[in-house]
C-alpha cells in the first residue's frame, strides 16, 4: 500500500521550497494554495494539486497561514500532524548525525534581519564557513548542504508557532514587542511562540537573550531557573550583564569564557546608525563568540558591517537632502527606533497599521520637522500628529516623498527624509522589499531632476 502523501498548505516561496525539496528526498506531495493563479502555476509545474483532505501523513503549512485555515482545522480533527519547514530542516540535519554543522536561530520583534546578516558577515569574516537563511532571503530547505559550517536562520513567529523538533545549538531572543496578533490571537501567544526558539535545547546549548524589555528579562530568568537548560548568556544595549555582553557609556564589554574585557567604543566599532543597532550588535557578538569566533576577528569584521538593504539605508544625498529606506520599520517600536536616531528629521510613514498604541512615536514628535503620511493608515497618522507638527497626507508614497523633498530641502541645514513607515505595506505594495523599491525610484527620479 502506498504511503499517504505529505499535503504543503500555502505555495509561495516557503511551500514551493517544502515541496521540492520533500519530493527529492522521496516522498510523495500535494498542495494547496487558496490562490487560483498560485494553484495554476503549481499545476503546470507539475506538482499535484488538491484540497488537503485525508490520506495524509502530515501538512507543512507555509508560515504565513493562518491557524484558523480551514484545512488546518480539519486536519487537527483528523489527528493529522501540522509543522513547519523549521521542522523539515531539522529532520534533514538529524539524517546526517555525523556533520559538524551548528545552528544559530534567531528571533525578536525587531532586528532579526540584520542581526543574522550581522552573524554571517563576522563568521565569514573570521574564517568561518556560513550560510542564512530562513524568514530572511533563502527559505531553508534551499540552503546548500554544509559539511562544516554554521547556518544562521531568521525565525518568524509564525515558523516557531509550528516548531516541536528544533533544536539550534545557539538560540537568539533579541527582544519583545507587540505584532502579529492576527495571527496569533493573542500577545500571550505571540511572546509564547517566540520563547518557543528555546524549547528544545539542552546543557551544551547556548541561549542569548535580550534584557532590555520586561518580557525578555522573565524569559532570562525563567531559563536561568529552568531543568536542563542550556547556557544562558544575556545582552543588553543599556546595563551590564554579569556572564554577557552589554553596552555601557557607550563602550562594548563582554564577560563570558575569557572574563571580562572591554572591547572598544561603539562609535568605532559600528558603522550602522542608531542605538536600536547596539543591541543588534551585542546579539550578534554574543551569537558569533558562541560558536568560537574570536574577539582579535571580530572588531574589525564589525566595523565592516554596512547593514541590510530597507533598514536605515542611506540611498542618496539630492540637493543636500539625505535620503534614509527604514521601509523594514513594519510596527511602532521600529519606526520610534529609527526616529530617535535624528535631530530633525521629515519622516514618511503610512500604510496597513497593526492597531498599535502610537505614544511611542509621539513621544519622538519633537524630533519631526514634519510628517507625510500615505496609506490606508495615512488618516490615523495624520489625526494623531496634527496638533503637534506640520502634517500632509497623501494617498500614495511617491506624492508623499515628493513633498517631503520640497519641504526639507528648505532646511538649514536640508533636513533629511525618512522613509519609516510604522506600518505594514499590504495596502499598496507585496512587501516591505517592493515598498522600498518605490522609495528608492521616487529618490532616482529626483536626482534625476535635479541633474
Amino acid at each position: 500500500m502506498a504511503e499517504a502523501p505529505t499535503g504543503i498548505l500555502g505555495f509561495g516561496r516557503t511551500g514551493a521550497s517544502t515541496a521540492r525539496a520533500l519530493i527529492a528526498s522521496g516522498q510523495a506531495v500535494v498542495v494547496w494554495d487558496d490562490r487560483a493563479d498560485v494553484r495554476s502555476t503549481a499545476a503546470e509545474a507539475g506538482f499535484p494539486v488538491r484540497e488537503l483532505a485525508p490520506p495524509l501523513a502530515r501538512i507543512v503549512a507555509s508560515p504565513g497561514v493562518m491557524p484558523t485555515h480551514p484545512q488546518l482545522k480539519a486536519a487537527a480533527a483528523a489527528g493529522i500532524p501540522v509543522c513547519g519547514d523549521i521542522d523539515e530542516f531539522s529532520a534533514r540535519l538529524a539524517r546526517d548525525p555525523d556533520v559538524p554543522t551548528l545552528t544559530i536561530g534567531v528571533t525578536g520583534t525587531n532586528g532579526k534581519s540584520s542581526v543574522v546578516g550581522m552573524i554571517d558577515h563576522l563568521l565569514r569574516a573570521s574564517g568561518r564557513t556560513s550560510v542564512a537563511g530562513g524568514n530572511l532571503g533563502t527559505p531553508v530547505l534551499d540552503l546548500p548542504r554544509l559539511a562544516d559550517g554554521v547556518y544562521v536562520l531568521e525565525l518568524s513567529s509564525f515558523q516557531l508557532a509550528r516548531c516541536r523538533e528544533f533544536r539550534p545549538n545557539v538560540a537568539l531572543l533579541l527582544n519583545l514587542g507587540t505584532d502579529h496578533l492576527d495571527w496569533h490571537g493573542t500577545r500571550q501567544a505571540y511572546v509564547a511562540a517566540k520563547e518557543k526558539i528555546f524549547l528544545t535545547q539542552r546543557p551544551d546549548d547556548i541561549a542569548v537573550v535580550g534584557i532590555d524589555d520586561a518580557d525578555g528579562l522573565r524569559i532570562r530568568n525563567r531559563l536561568t531557573e529552568r531543568p536542563g537548560a542550556p547556557r544562558v548568556v544575556a545582552v543588553s544595549a543599556h546595563q551590564s550583564c554579569e556572564g554577557g555582553v552589554w553596552v555601557e557609556d557607550g563602550v562594548l564589554h563582554e564577560d563570558l569564557d575569557g572574563g571580562h574585557r572591554a572591547i572598544g567604543s561603539m562609535d568605532s566599532l559600528l558603522r550602522v546608525a542608531g542605538r536600536h543597532n547596539w543591541q543588534n550588535a551585542v546579539a550578534a557578538w554574543a551569537a558569533a563568540r558562541s560558536v568560537g569566533a574570536g574577539p582579535d576577528d571580530l572588531v574589525p569584521a564589525l566595523a565592516d558591517f554596512r547593514g541590510l538593504p530597507h533598514r536605515m539605508e542611506e540611498l542618496a544625498s539630492v540637493a543636500g537632502v539625505p535620503f534614509i529606506n527604514d521601509s523594514k520599520a513594519t510596527n511602532v517600536a521600529a519606526a520610534a527606533a529609527a526616529l530617535a536616531c535624528f535631530e530633525q528629521v521629515c519622516w514618511v510613514a503610512g500604510g496597513r497599521g497593526k492597531d498599535e498604541d502610537l505614544d511611542p512615536l509621539i513621544q519622538l514628535a519633537d524630533r519631526v520637522d514634519a510628517g507625510f503620511f500615505f496609506g490606508e493608515d495615512g488618516p490615523v497618522f495624520e489625526a494623531a500628529f496634527a496638533a503637534r507638527v506640520p502634517v500632509f497626507r497623501f494617498e500614495h508614497l511617491d506624492s508623499a516623498v515628493t513633498s517631503a523633498f520640497a519641504k526639507a530641502r528648505c532646511g538649514m541645514p536640508p533636513q533629511p527624509v525618512l522613509l519609516s513607515p510604522a506600518c505594514a505595506s499590504y495596502d499598496q505594495f507585496a512587501d516591505f522589499e517592493a515598498r522600498g523599491a518605490a522609495f528608492r525610484e521616487v529618490v532616482e527620479a529626483l536626482a534625476r531632476s535635479e541633474s
